[in-house]
């Protein structure tokens, strides 16, 4: 990000809710490679309000954004690297028994998308 910060923009559909809890998962992380891929899958899960549907998120989403059907992004991605997503995704893995307290559902999702990464 090139541009100088300026704020967040006032709330409207721009934004999902953070479970509070996630401040205390969050404070044992100690790779910004797992915050940035574990709080992505939130924004493409919770955000789209999407619990019990089953989400896969390339690599190259994962590091670039979402691809819509036809092609352009929806986002920026995470802006991690190809090894940075696997390792991130790998050490969520430590983290999914404390992210069952959030969400009944989300940690098959996250199990999901994670197993589909971890032999790369």
């Amino acid at each position: 990000m090139n541009e100088s910060f300026e704020g967040f923009a006032k709330p409207k559909q721009n934004w999902f809710k953070m479970p509070n809890e996630w401040t205390d998962i969050t404070c044992e992380m100690t790779s910004l490679a797992e915050l940035k891929v574990m709080e992505y899958i939130l924004r493409h899960t919770w955000g789209f309000s999407e619990y019990d549907k089953p989400k896969k998120i390339t690599t190259d989403e994962f590091m670039h954004g979402r691809k819509r059907k036809d092609g352009s992004r929806m986002d920026r991605g995470t802006g991690l690297s190809h090894v940075s997503v696997i390792n991130g995704l790998r050490r969520a893995v430590d983290h999914l028994d404390d992210f069952v307290v959030l969400c009944e559902s989300c940690p098959k999702k996250f199990h999901d998308i994670i197993q589909d990464y971890q032999n790369d």
